[in-house]
């Protein structure tokens, strides 16, 4: 067994990594070189090149081999250990090392079943038809809204065609939706035209001087609701959600594609499974002793 003290850890890496660097892909007719021992576990050349880092030189690689023989060691020190000092009935694993290879088989292959046979396209009509089967599957957890709106600069009195802005922000007809939009980025007011994507409570209020008291009649009108406090906006509302309504479609699309993949996933193995029994009754090599 070799022993190390503390400050003979760094010279034992150089003279290793010396070894790695120089020797390590020289073949011995004595079969591998051990460069450290614990107890009765040795550490061979190439297993420690297997795992050295690819590019590491100068300081560097020493400090690293230095850690990783500190690590070995004490590893290697705990199983010798735990092999010593533990009654045998408590060392014998055989089950479990089983258990866990056949568990290790069976995901590998698995996953290079899936790999071949999954179904991964999934249609925007797919998503739509599990989302109307599933709705209580994706309550919301707030308000949604979906809305036009105008935010003029803090301290800036209504405009005097304020009627007109209204009209326009309301309107369907494109040709006032981009004079709208140009006078909006001529003037530097913020505003969102699109009314198309749904969006938090929480995020209009970012935007606009929406309180409290504001929310009910905002939620209940559909026609321009004229917005004051430090700053002015005006907001049109095209539709709303309540918190625990189900979520719009779109805006848990990516969490449906997820659920309808892990489904495939379950139904492909399971078929891949009853085959698997099938061909082995077909070869006669299943029998259920009495």
């Amino acid at each position: 067994m070799i022993r190390f003290g503390t400050r003979t850890w760094g010279l034992f890496a150089l003279i290793v990594l010396g070894f790695t660097s120089c020797e390590l892909r020289k073949t011995s007719p004595d079969g591998p070189k051990v460069v450290a021992r614990v107890y009765a576990f040795e550490l061979a050349q190439d297993e420690l090149e297997s795992v050295l880092p690819a590019g590491i030189s100068g300081r560097d690689s020493v400090d690293w081999v230095q850690r990783y023989l500190k690590d070995w060691a004490a590893q290697k020190a705990l199983v010798h250990t735990a092999q010593k000092e533990l009654p045998l009935e408590l060392q014998k694993f055989e089950k479990e090392i089983e258990l866990y290879h056949h568990t290790l088989l069976t995901y590998a292959f698995e996953e290079r079943y899936l790999a071949q046979h999954l179904d991964t396209l999934i249609t925007d009509a797919e998503v739509a038809e599990f989302h109307a089967e599933n709705p209580e599957l994706f309550l919301l957890q707030e308000p949604l809204m979906r809305a036009r709106w105008l935010a003029f600069s803090e301290g800036s009195e209504w405009p005097t065609d304020l009627r007109q802005l209204e009209r326009q922000l309301k309107s369907n007809e494109p040709g006032d939706l981009l004079e709208l939009s140009h006078r909006c980025e001529d003037a530097g007011i913020a505003y969102d035209l699109e009314a198309e994507m749904w969006r938090p409570l929480s995020f209009y209020q970012a935007q606009l001087p929406i309180t409290d008291k504001d929310i009910s009649a905002v939620f209940r009108s559909r026609n321009v609701k004229r917005l004051h406090l430090e700053s002015r906006g005006l907001i049109w509302v095209r539709s709303t959600l309540n918190a625990g309504d189900p979520a719009p479609t779109a805006r848990v699309a990516d969490r449906i594609r997820e659920l309808i993949t892990h489904r495939r996933r379950k139904r492909t193995l399971v078929a891949m499974r009853e085959e698997l029994v099938r061909s082995a009754q077909a070869e006669n090599a299943i029998d259920i002793l009495p």
